[in-house]
């Protein structure tokens, strides 16, 4: 993975939590379960909102690694199902070589 695909990595991380909580000052996601805790940087949306957070970061992700690269983001597999698969790997292996 290189700089490129970490720093979409820490900017979704970032973007999730701001996001967290601009929904929550406009009243439109509820206030964490633990409200003595801070929220987490990781803690999912609702699933519908989960599944348009994350389609909408992998693709602005491809955007973004296709202008500097030339080859779609690594680890996108993950982004999009927060899990990682055998053909993500070896897409990412297949994207590494052509970078």
């Amino acid at each position: 993975m290189d700089c490129l695909d970490r720093t979409n990595v820490v900017q979704g991380v970032f973007s999730r939590y701001i996001a967290h909580e601009q929904l929550q000052q406009l009243n439109l996601l509820s206030k964490p379960i633990n409200t003595h805790a801070k929220r987490s940087p990781f803690e999912k949306f609702p699933n519908a909102l989960e599944k348009c957070f994350r389609e909408g970061w992998t693709d602005n992700a491809d955007a973004m690694s296709y202008l500097y690269t030339g080859t779609p983001a690594l680890k996108t597999d993950f982004t999009r199902t927060g899990k990682r698969t055998h053909k993500g790997a070896f897409n990412d292996g297949v994207n590494a070589v052509t970078r």
